[in-house]
């Protein structure tokens, strides 16, 4: 039974590790019209809505990320723990993945 549960443990990270990740947004790079005037470009934005068939999506190889202050006051650093525990695990069966 425990030989079982490590192959299919091993079975998923090596999904996770090796799927085609087929991602989109809603949100990219600005259009030129997409002006100040008309309610783009505002402070803290970061791009400009896209319709459908128009997603965009980043493509890095480095996820980073942060919390807010509204964040922590809310979740804390139990909620910083949960927010990362998915990542460190993708990270893991990765490295596993790679001593095999």
């Amino acid at each position: 039974m425990k030989r079982i549960l490590h192959l299919l443990a091993a079975l998923v990270c090596a999904l996770v590790a090796t799927s085609t990740a087929r991602a989109f947004s809603l949100l990219g790079p600005y259009a030129p019209w997409m002006t100040p005037e008309l309610s783009y470009h505002q402070p803290g934005d970061i791009g400009g809505p896209m319709d459908l068939h128009e997603e965009y999506r980043w493509n890095l190889p480095v996820l980073t990320y942060g919390f807010d202050q509204s964040f922590l006051d809310y979740f804390g650093q139990p909620g910083v723990e949960a927010s990362r525990r998915p990542s460190r695990f993708s990270m893991a069966c990765r490295q596993r993945l790679r001593s095999c």
